[in-house]
């Protein structure tokens, strides 16, 4: 965990135009049959439309070992997501940010963070949430990118879904 934090402050001092080389990846950890990602993908396609470029692609990732590509394109039909979609294959993805609950975000830029957590505050806790949200660090975080300035929130707690953890013995997804 301290590798993280030590990268986020690293990053904070990055200006957003070193980043205009390579696009900047958005991670999106979502589960199928999870009541908490499937109510923000309507923000989440929001989001997509807001902010897709060529400095900027989505990618969703189902890190559960429950995840089937069927499961995962019903889901995409179902809620229209409009990018790429996949499951995590060996947790691989979600091991190396440290992801534990779906859905949860991280935005990288040549394997460094910018940012990671939530999407926006609309859950206080599981089973309870807002009317509507207070805060909206995702957005901010790429809206500062496309403003060309830094992050202001790098880290944010996620609340969702617990992913569930593949034994080592069943890592052929």
């Amino acid at each position: 965990m301290s590798f993280i934090f030590a990268t986020l402050f690293y990053l904070s001092s990055l200006s957003p135009s070193q980043t205009a080389a390579s696009p900047v990846t958005v991670y999106f950890f979502l589960g199928e049959q999870c009541i908490i990602s499937q109510n923000f993908t309507a923000e989440i396609r929001h989001i997509y439309e807001a902010y897709k470029s060529d400095q900027v692609r989505f990618i969703g990732l189902f890190p559960n070992g429950y995840s089937t590509t069927e499961g995962i394109q019903q889901f995409q039909e179902k809620y229209q997501i409009p990018f790429p979609l996949s499951i995590d294959k060996g947790q691989k993805m979600t091991k190396k940010f440290d992801v534990k609950v779906t859905p949860e975000v991280v935005v990288c830029h040549e394997q460094k963070v910018l940012y990671q957590g939530r999407i926006n505050d609309q859950y206080v806790r599981v089973g309870r949430r807002r009317p509507q949200p207070t805060t909206a660090e995702l957005r901010d975080a790429l809206q500062s990118l496309a403003e060309d300035q830094p992050i202001a929130i790098t880290q944010t707690t996620a609340i969702g879904c617990f992913i569930t953890q593949i034994s080592q013995c069943n890592t052929s997804q």
